[in-house]
């Protein structure tokens, strides 16, 4: 029988509260101290509502991350964050200060605590950028692709050790938006594999692999191999209006699903994390859409679990709307587990 899971994994739109007081702080009106209290109050209350939503695994919305390479970014202690190139994602009005490397060993000074909030919940979730976005993002002091990835991996995994052994992290997933925008050949992909491996070898925790934005059809295939525990697909890609397709037409549009068999947890990110409910009464996705689109999906596949989130590495939407998202999420796997 399969098993339904639900959950959201990353950075998540701040609360009204939040917001202003990240305002008041740029402006010097309070403290570093007065923020991180209102950024903590803000994670526990989004915890407890995942909680009561029943969600399998909780983020505490990595309020202090900005973006998944800043902890890296900031590993080198000389560079200040200000001065940092900055560089759009995707199609979104969302950026990231590029990471300047001028020395591999600096990305080992990386401390992952310092970017976890002081809550407390089991089931914890982490995401964080994959070795080949990292290493595409960053501007280097001449060192290769392939050089950059093998140095983020190995500090990445030790660091992975460190907080999922302490900050009862139990679930990790590794965001790979570059790798469907700008595709890799083959010597890359297999060195992707590679650097994935040594991220995840030591981990006894759910690890997945996510590469939003675009299609995965291109490389689908690949993954499959590749030494993480689940796949997420971002089923709304290129889905820049409120216009919610039918069930059987976002199906239809992911046919390279069922052509191979999955050995692995596959999340479908159906909805939309950066679109919806900018007109009134559309771009909600209700639940029985939701349990709709994976119920068909795990109707043509034998899988041992089928997982339902947002379709972005990170939710931009404000946060009423993504809150209400959240809980038809949370509705529509109650539903999707009475249909398995």
């Amino acid at each position: 029988m399969t098993k339904a899971i639900a959950y959201v994994s990353g950075i998540y739109p701040y609360s009204r509260k939040h917001s202003l007081a990240a305002r008041r702080f740029g402006r010097e009106l309070i403290t570093k101290e007065d923020l991180l209290k209102t950024k903590t109050e803000d994670s526990q209350l989004f915890i407890a509502r995942q909680k009561d939503l029943g969600l399998d695994f909780i983020s505490d919305g990595q309020f202090l991350w900005m973006d998944y390479a800043r902890p890296f970014t900031l590993s080198n202690k000389k560079i200040e964050e200000e001065i940092l190139e900055m560089v759009r994602k995707s199609d979104t009005n969302t950026f990231i200060r590029m990471p300047k490397i001028e020395n591999l060993d600096d990305l080992m000074n990386t401390r992952l605590t310092d970017f976890m909030l002081p809550v407390e919940t089991e089931n914890r979730s982490i995401k964080v950028y994959g070795p080949y976005t990292f290493a595409n993002y960053s501007t280097t002091n001449g060192f290769s692709l392939e050089d950059i990835m093998n140095s983020y991996s190995k500090a990445l995994a030790q660091e992975l050790e460190t907080i999922t052994r302490n900050n009862n992290v139990r679930f990790m997933e590794i965001a790979e938006p570059l790798l469907t925008e700008n595709v890799p050949g083959n010597d890359t992909m297999e060195q992707e594999k590679t650097c994935i491996a040594q991220i995840t070898k030591n981990l006894d925790i759910e690890t997945n692999l996510s590469a939003p934005f675009n299609s995965m059809e291109p490389i689908w295939e690949k993954l499959l191999d590749f030494p993480v525990k689940g796949l997420t697909v971002d089923m709304r890609a290129r889905d820049f209006f409120n216009v919610i397709p039918e069930p059987e037409n976002i199906v239809d549009n992911h046919r390279f699903l069922f052509d191979h068999d999955i050995q692995k947890t596959l999340v479908l990110g159906c909805v939309n994390g950066r679109n919806g409910g900018f007109i009134p009464g559309k771009g909600l996705e209700t639940p029985e859409w939701i349990a709709a689109v994976a119920g068909m999906i795990a109707n043509k596949n034998n899988l041992g679990s089928i997982g339902i989130t947002f379709s972005t590495d990170e939710v931009i939407v404000p946060r009423a709307i993504a809150d209400k998202k959240l809980e038809n999420i949370a509705k529509a796997k109650s539903m999707l587990g009475r249909l398995l």
